[in-house]
């Protein structure tokens, strides 16, 4: 279901320059320049409403993480949540993943994280999935040496699609899980995954390295 416009989102992104940001203005961010300059920096693309990164932010406060949202009113639920939790290491940024790309320089991710993306199940739509290699060759520049792509889904084509692309790419698929069970402690529960499970679906999951 597609979250409906809220027209508190835009202003309270105008209010908050320290924990959310349109891509639009992510070159004048004082902000994102910091956070971008840390060590030990996550990436989540499609955070959703935030369920995964607050939990995940709030078990490793060590470690500083960065979303991208491209719809506006979910990136300002996502920021919301983490602002109600006082969590400081988590950036929100609302846009387009591409026009943050920009601005990471090669090798600084440590992770990237892409947990329930849209499947775009017909055909023709393939190219637009997080996981070809339009994108993974991004992943590939912005991640660290040693750094992983961590993709979690309800959906079993999309997985199977992901593992396939992946591979032709040259991606050394490390981890590879039908039927995860929340085992890794390097990880945190999603909306998604919770309503999922409830409808009986098993939730995949891989982790992929160069």
């Amino acid at each position: 279901m597609r979250t409906k416009y809220k027209p508190w989102a835009k202003p309270f992104i105008e209010e908050n320059p320290d924990l959310i940001v349109s891509d639009k203005d992510i070159e004048t961010s004082a902000k994102f320049k910091e956070f971008i300059s840390k060590e030990n920096i996550y990436l989540e693309i499609g955070p959703g409403k935030g369920m995964f990164i607050t939990t995940l932010a709030k078990k490793f406060p060590d470690k500083f993480f960065i979303c991208v949202e491209l719809n506006l009113t979910v990136s300002a639920i996502c920021a919301k949540l983490i602002k109600e939790n006082e969590i400081n290491n988590v950036f929100v940024v609302s846009g387009d993943m591409f026009n943050v790309f920009k601005y990471i320089e090669d090798h600084k991710i440590d992770v990237i994280f892409l947990n329930h993306s849209d499947p775009w199940p017909k055909k023709r739509h393939e190219k637009r999935r997080l996981t070809h290699k339009n994108f993974t060759e991004q992943y590939r520049r912005i991640l660290k040496p040693e750094g992983k792509l961590i993709v979690k889904t309800d959906n079993l084509d999309f997985f199977n699609f992901s593992i396939e692309s992946l591979e032709e790419s040259r991606w050394i698929l490390e981890k590879i899980n039908y039927d995860y069970q929340d085992d890794e402690e390097f990880d945190a529960i999603t909306e998604y995954t919770l309503n999922w499970r409830k409808k009986g679906v098993s939730i995949k999951r891989l982790e992929a390295h160069n």
